[in-house]
């Protein structure tokens, strides 16, 4: 009975800290791609900040 319990416990907490993994994992997965996005958003206005200024020298 004890031991039925204990291993019931054990993989109750296997599954939570598995939970928490998959949590934490997808976090730092969301955190890195919006952090890629945001450097391509900037490269862009960069690119189009370059572009006028040429493009507003030969006016």
């Amino acid at each position: 009975m004890i031991d039925h319990l204990g291993t019931h416990d054990l993989e109750r907490r296997a599954e939570r800290k598995q939970r928490l993994v998959k949590i934490l994992v997808l976090g730092i997965a969301m955190g890195v791609g919006s952090a890629i996005l945001l450097l391509w958003a900037g490269f862009l206005l960069w690119c189009a900040a370059k572009f006028a200024l040429w493009l507003f020298s030969y006016m």
